[in-house]
């Protein structure tokens, strides 16, 4: 049986809480994922994370790596007893946190794992990029979210708010890792220019910038491909 969420929540500090929320945003984290957010350092890092775990609120796993590449990074993810503490401190239902809690098994076939690590550790990379220089800095990160308007929806990997000197970036994200077609890379932009065109009464001038992450060069030119196929279709769509 899961203790009491009030029973778990006690003992834990702002932070740790706020790691188990973040955790739970964005389904699992590496230990440098978590030492980016809320640690000075790895050592530190790991301290707080052995506590979490040892409380029963985070499961740590590690997976097979090939041979000669060494200890894989520490994966984060809730146990049931971390989803209920998130749960009490959202204060909502256990049914409204969409939350899956997956055994080893489960994770271990996750064909999603290797996309969900890579987004994450994007912006990570945004977050120290903006501790190095001056006037810069990752203000806001929402993970995976649908968006709407009535003239269509997207499901971009992340939304994020990058500070700088000239003002700020909204961003949304696309990590790519080459595994869709030119025709279905097409068809998820034509549903970015979709959703911009309806924005707002100025129209896809203050739509956010659509970020594509590519895993190579080649993959540069399917995706430039992809998209001007989807112009294309607005363009065919005009004339009719």
């Amino acid at each position: 049986m899961t203790p009491e969420p009030r029973n778990l929540i006690r003992g834990l500090d702002a932070r740790e809480r706020a790691v188990l929320v973040a955790i739970y945003e964005h389904k699992v984290l590496l230990t440098e994922h978590l030492k980016v957010m809320f640690f000075g350092s790895v050592r530190r890092a790991q301290d707080r994370l052995r506590h979490l775990a040892q409380r029963g609120l985070i499961e740590t796993w590690y997976p097979p790596q090939q041979r000669g590449m060494g200890k894989a990074s520490g994966h984060h993810t809730l146990t049931e007893s971390g989803a209920q503490v998130v749960v009490s401190l959202l204060g909502i239902a256990r049914s409204e946190l969409r939350y899956v809690v997956r055994n080893s098994e489960d994770r271990e076939q996750d064909s999603y794992l290797a996309h969900r690590i890579g987004v994450n550790e994007f912006f990570c990379t945004l977050i120290e990029a903006g501790r190095t220089n001056d006037d810069h800095g990752l203000a806001k990160w929402v993970p995976e979210r649908t968006v709407r308007t009535s003239d269509g929806w997207i499901r971009p990997d992340g939304f994020g708010v990058y500070l700088h000197p000239g003002g700020a970036l909204d961003l949304y994200l696309e990590y790519d890792r080459g595994t869709e077609t030119t025709r279905q890379l097409a068809n998820k932009l034509a549903g970015y220019i979709r959703v911009a065109r309806d924005w707002t009464e100025q129209g896809a001038e203050h739509f956010p910038c659509v970020l594509i992450v590519i895993p190579n060069r080649r993959r540069e030119r399917v995706v430039a491909a992809a998209f001007a196929d989807a112009i294309a279709r607005f363009k065919r769509a005009a004339k009719l």
